[in-house]
């Protein structure tokens, strides 16, 4: 009786394990084309128009390529997005240095929001961190 139930448990345990591991990588895909729930989105044109590019996660923005179809297709995020939509708790601050300082010039974008980028940020993007605290 108890090998019968350890080996149900391992099975299950492994089962578990198994459909995480299958899972994590749509959970994890906030790349070109994507545009996901807690992602920063940046988009090519003014207005949530345009191809766009989905971040999972704070960074300086690098080599990453505006995807989804739409004018924008295949240029760099880098330096060229006009709108962002914040799908996260916390606020997003979206920067124009790679630093994440903001120690010439940045955005603050509040939770749940999304709005085109000011005149000096708009297609000079390079960086964004999420900050403060969790709203929901």
């Amino acid at each position: 009786m108890r090998t019968g139930r350890a080996l149900s448990i391992a099975v299950a345990a492994v089962a578990v394990a198994a459909g995480t591991v299958a899972i994590a990588p749509s959970a994890q895909a906030a790349g070109s084309g994507n545009c996901q729930l807690y992602d920063a989105c940046y988009y090519y044109n003014s207005n949530e128009s345009g191809a766009f590019y989905g971040f999972s996660r704070a960074t300086a923005i690098t080599t990453e390529r505006f995807g989804g179809g739409g004018k924008g297709q295949g240029m760099l995020v880098k330096n060229d997005a006009a709108y962002v939509l914040n799908r996260n708790g916390f606020t997003l601050r979206v920067d124009y240095n790679s630093s994440n300082r903001c120690a010439y010039a940045c955005q603050h974008i509040p939770a749940w929001t999304g709005t085109n980028l000011n005149s000096t940020l708009k297609n000079n993007n390079a960086a964004h961190v999420w900050v403060g605290n969790w709203s929901s």
